[in-house]
């Protein structure tokens, strides 16, 4: 089942999961058994918690859960999308250090925890952690390194580790959605984890356990209360907490029942209600099951009939919804809606249009996902505050039955069909990129071959985007522009302006300022790839022309040397000069002395005078001088002294100590 991200956060952290320190714990040992009904499960020391059977659907599963909460509240499931198992089955803690879970009606036992890793004893801790231990009292398995919908009080979310929601409240299987911690090569934040302490008070901790984001913060602490973060089969990720056999809902990653992606399944579309969430399936469909409402819903008929005459055909118009555009046909310049709703039921491929006021037509086929209605009144308050009424434009129009037609193509010139296989990213006509720049309104950047607009592209929300159109038809410039597509096409990473995969080497050759665009979250996203070389998996260099800007080019491409990835972190560390030191890395209207910035940060930091770069500025000298260091070692004159660019980015975030950078001999006249 394709499962929707909810919340994507980044993290690099260590395998191992601390467990808080027990002065006494339950014991199990080797040769003790649990049944369903029966002496069901083993009890943590308090009492709290509980490991062993639960009822599910018309049998049992095995879980964690608290004992004395109402209806058994399960925080962990073992083997989670297993069938139920009998009353006659048997939890066995074998002779031989083994957790296995024989059934009377399956032909296979199921094992818990690592089968090659043999256990001496096992323990329910307090925690709600349920460990197994080796001969030397050392954790082999716990159920804290493999969560399942909910995070407990002192559990962390580490590296690769993801939380999935159950399928319903009582149906604790996979379910769609997931707060996963991602693994990022290099991130702005190396280390991180999604922590739940004691108070209910949920935040991010660095690899050092500084806080570095509070999500939740709590008003209280209460000791007689527990707290557990999940993520509920609704797609929303809560905090509860839990006294006087309560649960309350302390957080919500969102208070709007709709936002979760694909909570309604394929073509349906969610309403609010009163707090709640009503999934509404699209005219001439019908829901696939009444129970599980993210199966979405399914055609009631099929285009059998299309074109025959015996058949009634309509249309209807559903406002204020949206969904995820895939469409096979767009049509441009139609006048009025019922023009887009005609095309569409002379078409049998069609199931439906969506219609903008700017008089394009996007034709599709079922299924359509990520359908939201949003009440009137709340889209009047949207626009006043914020705007939103951009989303709501469009008009949906689903056909009910339809007569027969052949379809149309897609009003899109055929372009090169080998570039298009190579960049993967979309293509736009050049009507629909003029429309988007209000007539390429806003020059925001220029190169040798062509100039850069912003502009702003509707998918499902407004976003602000960069377009590049070439001013000389040269053959130059045509290929500098494929080469930019294709590396981008090829290259992901949060910091590049457009991704699909991360696999080869990039060289970029012109790291500058005005090749960094920032996001609406303030993000660097590096741009303008049409110098870029992209080298092959075993390739590590390159020889080539004198490419980049001036200022910014590594020493190494002036003495005709290979090519690396170094060269960039040359132009990176004058880059990273400008920003600290507030100047231009070449300032001829200062004196002769300060007129070149990495050569005068080179003679106040071997003088001890750093203060001269920042006149009567109040700043935290002592990082101040780090990020002078890392910028001094970014700009050495041999390629092989410095550091890779993962290196930098832990040196600038403190992980890594940073050394007195060499005089290097380009500057041992300084």
């Amino acid at each position: 089942m394709v499962m929707a991200s909810v919340i994507i956060l980044f993290l690099l952290a260590s395998e191992l999961i601390s467990v808080a320190a027990q002065k006494r714990e339950s014991s199990i040992i080797p040769g003790s058994s649990l049944t369903p009904i029966t002496n069901s499960s083993w009890l943590s020391n308090s009492g709290l918690y509980a490991f062993g059977f639960y009822e599910q659907d018309n049998g049992y599963a095995v879980g964690i859960f608290l004992a004395g909460s109402p209806q058994k509240t399960v925080v962990w499931t073992a083997n989670r999308d297993d069938p139920p198992v009998s009353k006659n089955s048997t939890l066995l803690f074998t002779n031989d250090g083994r957790l296995v879970l024989q059934s009377s009606t399956q032909r296979q036992d199921y094992n818990i925890g690592d089968p090659l890793r043999l256990a001496s004893s096992a323990s329910m801790l307090d925690s709600g952690n349920f460990v197994l231990y080796n001969s030397n009292r050392s954790i082999i398995w716990q159920s804290f390194g493999h969560p399942t919908d909910t995070l407990l009080q002192s559990q962390r979310l580490l590296q690769e580790k993801e939380l999935v929601s159950s399928v319903t409240d009582t149906d604790h299987s996979t379910g769609k959605f997931r707060v996963k911690m991602q693994k990022m090569e290099i991130s702005c934040r190396p280390g991180v984890s999604l922590n739940l302490d004691d108070g209910g008070n949920l935040y991010l901790l660095n690899a050092t356990d500084f806080n570095i984001k509070n999500l939740k913060v709590g008003e209280k602490s209460t000791r007689e209360a527990i707290y557990i973060a999940r993520i509920d089969s609704d797609g929303i990720f809560r905090v509860y907490s839990y006294t006087n056999a309560t649960w309350s809902i302390e957080w919500s990653s969102s208070l709007n029942r709709c936002d979760p992606k694909g909570l309604c399944g394929v073509n349906s579309f969610c309403v609010p209600n009163g707090g709640q969430a009503d999934c509404i399936c699209l005219p001439g469909s019908k829901v696939v099951s009444e129970v599980h409402w993210t199966a979405g819903c399914e055609k009631i008929n099929d285009a059998a009939g299309c074109g025959n005459e015996s058949f009634t055909y309509a249309i209807q118009e559903l406002q204020n919804t949206t969904w995820d555009h895939s469409p096979y046909s767009i049509l441009m310049s139609l006048s009025q809606k019922k023009d887009c709703g005609q095309t569409c039921l002379e078409d049998c491929n069609c199931d439906a249009a969506y219609f903008y006021e700017d008089g394009s037509c996007k034709k599709q086929k079922f299924p359509l996902k990520r359908k939201r209605k949003i009440r009137m009144d709340i889209l009047i308050i949207g626009v006043s505050l914020a705007a939103f009424g951009l989303i709501m434009s469009a008009i949906t129009i689903v056909v009910l039955r339809k007569s027969y037609i052949w379809a149309y193509g897609m009003i899109m010139p055929k372009g090169d069909a080998k570039l298009d296989e190579d960049l993967g990213p979309r293509s736009y006509s050049y009507l629909e990129l003029e429309r988007m720049t209000e007539g390429f309104k806003e020059e925001i950047g220029r190169g040798a071959f062509g100039t850069v607009y912003k502009g702003v592209i509707l998918n499902n929300v407004q976003k602000v985007i960069a377009v590049k159109r070439l001013d000389k038809i040269l053959r130059d410039g045509e290929v500098e522009f494929q080469t930019e597509m294709k590396v981008i096409g090829k290259t992901h990473h949060r910091n590049l302006v457009r991704l699909i995969e991360c696999m080869n080497h990039i060289i970029h050759c012109d790291i500058k300022p005005q090749n960094i665009l920032m996001d609406e979250n303030g993000c660097a996203k590096i741009s303008d790839f049409g110098l870029a070389k992209l080298l092959q998996p075993d390739q590590t260099r390159t020889f080539t022309g004198i490419r980049g800007t001036r200022g910014y080019v590594a020493p190494e491409w002036h003495r005709k040397l290979p090519i690396t990835v170094k060269a960039d972190v040359y132009s990176f560390g004058i880059v990273l000069l400008e920003i600290i030191c507030c100047r231009r890395g070449v300032d001829w209207n200062l004196p002769e002395e300060e007129a070149v910035l990495d050569e005068w940060v080179y003679r106040c930091f071997e003088n001890g005078e750093l203060g001269q770069l920042v006149g009567d500025e109040e700043i935290d000298m002592h990082y101040f001088e780090r990020m002078i260091k890392v910028g001094l070692w970014c700009i050495q004159y041999e390629p092989s002294l410095r550091p890779t660019i993962k290196m930098v980015v832990h040196m600038l975030e403190g992980l890594l100590d940073v050394p007195i950078p060499p005089v290097s001999s380009s500057r041992s006249v300084i």
